[in-house]
């Protein structure tokens, strides 16, 4: 598409109006491209592989950048494994912003996909998500869980 463009902008003999609807058509090309890729925006998926701890003991994904900076916000999470027979609850941590955490997913076991979705408003520059786990104040063992994750 933007091979054809270029040599649609470039071609030899142009007036001046020929010129200027070759600038607007290129200007409207270059906008689309600017707007669709924000509209677009999303982060890779994220690996964790974790221990909790034992006794309602807390741990912590790597975290992943937002790229977007407002509006309808997605955190897709697919969780492959907790470790034994063991649950663990799960929630969505930002770093900055109100409303910073989501709810907490229960009793995750494996095999468990979802998604949770914010409507955010923040101003200047992206933020990141990370996971948080915990297990239950009567797991006497460290539990493992991995799976992976992205925000949009």
């Amino acid at each position: 598409m933007w091979i054809v463009i270029i040599k649609y902008f470039f071609q030899e003999g142009d007036c001046m109006k020929k010129t200027k609807t070759k600038i607007v058509v290129l200007g409207t090309a270059l906008t689309l491209l600017v707007a669709g890729g924000g509209a677009q925006a999303a982060t890779s998926w994220q690996s964790y592989n974790k221990n909790v701890p034992s006794f309602n003991g807390y741990a912590y994904s790597y975290a992943s950048k937002q790229t977007g900076l407002h509006g309808n916000e997605e955190i897709n999470v697919d969780h492959k494994s907790t470790g034994g027979s063991y649950v663990v609850d799960v929630r969505a941590e930002r770093d900055k912003g109100v409303s910073r955490n989501t709810s907490w997913k229960r009793n995750v076991g494996d095999n468990v996909s979802w998604t949770w979705y914010r409507n955010i408003v923040q101003s200047g520059s992206a933020s990141y998500y990370r996971l948080a786990f915990s297990n239950d104040v009567s797991t006497p063992v460290s539990v493992n869980v991995k799976g992976s994750f992205k925000s949009n």
